[in-house]
């Protein structure tokens, strides 16, 4: 509001409060309370004089002085005029519709400028809304308290940076929150302070006990070997009866070259024939002896891997009994 606006605003301001003040003036009252509202109008004619001077934060202390002597609901109007001058618009607002609301006697004229300033600074504000799961916490917005919180509140800021804090006491932990109102804008912070519903302990909460595993017999995959299993076994011992008898026959052979060096020795002494002949004698046991072990252990594996496909088919089997596990075989 401009300051040609604001004196034309105060002299209204002063003229109703002389209007007020005098006419109170007149009413049969105790003398003590005659002397407060004479008081009074001279704070107000003085934060008139201050208003239009541009001293905003005097004429506000002056207003505050004469409300306190006699608190009127119309002097709200000279503090919205006030806290309009000292940038204070969130503030100026307040006092703008607390005006509004409560001097319902007041003079027409005098409420159409408090609508028409109302307007203006709506759009100079922001707005916090405040919902809180409980009721009755002390609603703190940069230090300054701000009344109590209902399901949900709405404050009027001024733009820029501020901090919440909201207490519900009783050792109870405060809920902050830094926020950032714009100019026109509303915020909405939701605000948990009620005690969470009680669950039940975990620790003693204990699930019932699951019942015993009882299987009286449990055959693993070994169990009825398949006759491909068997086949494998008989090959296998095929192949190494096949390589015995090729380590027999091979003793055979140095066997036979071991007579020979020694027939040739008998007529004819020479050492390089002794030599291999004793080295053929060596060579031919190793053979008999390797190809014997190979024979039988072919011989086994084939009569095994029979084994395996009939009846008497070696079985693995474990069962779980309470309390303990058991295993038992046919081989």
């Amino acid at each position: 509001m401009r300051r040609g606006t604001l004196a034309g605003a105060a002299v209204v301001s002063a003229a109703m409060a002389a209007i007020l003040l005098a006419g109170a003036a007149r009413a049969e009252e105790p003398a003590a309370n005659q002397d407060k509202k004479a008081q009074a109008r001279v704070k107000l004619v003085e934060g008139d004089r201050l208003l239009k001077l541009g001293e905003f934060q005097q004429a506000l202390s002056a207003f505050r002085d004469a409300y306190d002597l006699y608190p009127s609901p119309k002097i709200r109007y000279n503090f919205g005029l006030a806290y309009e001058g000292m940038g204070r618009n969130a503030d100026a607002l307040d006092a703008f519709d607390a005006f509004l609301v409560q001097a319902t006697d007041a003079s027409p004229e005098t409420r159409d400028r408090a609508v028409a300033a109302r307007n203006t600074l709506l759009g100079r504000v922001g707005t916090l809304r405040v919902v809180a799961d409980v009721e009755g916490a002390a609603i703190i917005v940069d230090g300054r308290d701000m009344g109590k919180t209902a399901p949900a509140r709405e404050l009027r800021l001024d733009p820029g940076p501020h901090l919440l804090l909201v207490d519900r006491g009783g050792g109870t932990a405060p809920f902050t929150q830094r926020l950032d109102v714009a100019a026109g804008a509303a915020v909405t912070v939701v605000v948990r302070l009620a005690a969470p519903a009680p669950t039940a302990d975990a620790a003693t909460a204990t699930a019932p006990p699951a019942p015993p595993v009882i299987a009286h017999q449990a055959a693993l995959a070994v169990e009825g070997a398949s006759p491909e299993r068997g086949r494998a076994w008989r090959t296998a011992g095929i192949a190494t009866a096949a390589a015995g008898a090729g380590f027999l026959g091979g003793g055979l052979l140095f066997g036979l070259s071991a007579r020979s060096a020694s027939a040739d020795v008998s007529h004819q002494y020479d050492a390089s024939q002794d030599s291999a002949g004793r080295r053929d004698e060596t060579l031919q046991w190793i053979g008999y002896g390797v190809g014997a072990a190979a024979v039988a252990t072919g011989a086994w594996l084939f009569f095994h891997g029979k084994a395996l496909d009939s009846s008497e088919a070696p079985a693995l089997q474990a069962g779980v009994l309470p309390g303990r596990l058991f295993i038992e075989g046919r081989f």
